[in-house]
């Protein structure tokens, strides 16, 4: 999970205005480009409230992939629940009987077995098997925002670097911050909900 901190979105503020200023890289100027006018309606959401206080989530998720080669053609199919992934793998290796017999009596054969007996038949020389089928897995990564909460609140966060610096800031959720003495990212150790009208606490 990546959190925008304060520092991270002033640095992402000050490269909009270098470059409304000094116009755009010559290898960027293809992509389109923002007018001035632009540039600063997108300082003005970074700098707004909603922009600040939405954390942005980086999300990995394992995508699994079956691939199997034979001389019916080639087919693939994708999972992202890993036992399923395995049972389809696991199925379709037991569908050759040299597999059957590296398993024997087990006829419940886990992921790891089932790949075992696989390896055994193929590479043994006896079998005959030619074909491929292989599972694997990529991750991906996806951004998004979490959830816009509505509620007029905010949280002071308390942080301790370990370079003995501690110090607190209000903030509208409970995100990472950078130690003022040696600018490492640190995590709130504590956070109090507060209200924006009146400053009472919600807890």
């Amino acid at each position: 999970m990546k959190i925008i901190s304060k520092i991270e979105a002033g640095t992402i503020l000050a490269g909009l205005r270098l470059l409304q200023a000094s116009g755009y890289p010559k290898e960027f100027e293809s992509s389109g480009q923002l007018s001035k006018e632009d540039i600063d309606n997108l300082c003005e959401a970074i700098n707004g409230k909603d922009f600040a206080s939405v954390p942005v989530f980086e999300e990995k998720i394992k995508v699994w992939k079956l691939v199997s080669d034979t001389n019916e053609g080639t087919t693939s199919a994708l999972y992202i629940d890993e036992l399923e992934a395995e049972q389809a793998y696991i199925g379709m290796v037991c569908t050759y009987e040299a597999v059957r017999e590296e398993l024997g009596e087990n006829t419940t054969p886990t992921f790891s077995d089932a790949n075992e007996a696989w390896e055994e038949a193929v590479y043994s020389g006896t079998s005959g098997i030619i074909d491929t089928i292989d599972l694997d897995y990529e991750e991906l990564t996806f951004i998004k925002k979490a959830p816009v909460n509505n509620d007029p609140v905010e949280y002071r966060n308390f942080y301790r670097c370990d370079c003995g610096q501690e110090w607190e800031d209000t903030w509208g959720c409970m995100c990472n911050d950078r130690c003022p003495e040696c600018n490492k990212e640190i995590e709130p150790y504590a956070s109090d909900e507060i209200s924006i009208i009146g400053s009472a606490s919600c807890k």
